[in-house]
């Protein structure tokens, strides 16, 4: 598994623009980052490589399984 994942970032334009092909979702505040699963640990990793999973307690107690991935 790569040790450094960047998430894609949104691009600015000036003016949205309309295609039938594409998708569109809306833009809620909030992080981008990266899960890293490494047997039953976990990791959270925002856009610049900050850790995150201290913001996070609550994976502390989840228990992850990768046995279906």
């Amino acid at each position: 598994m790569p040790h450094v994942v960047y998430p894609m970032l949104a691009t600015l334009v000036e003016e949205p623009f309309d295609d039938p092909q594409w998708l569109y979702e809306v833009k809620w505040d909030g992080y981008r980052a990266i899960t890293f699963l490494d047997g039953s640990s976990i990791k959270l990793v925002s856009r610049n490589q900050n850790d995150l999973t201290g913001a996070y307690p609550e994976f502390h107690t989840t228990r992850f399984s990768t046995a279906r991935l």
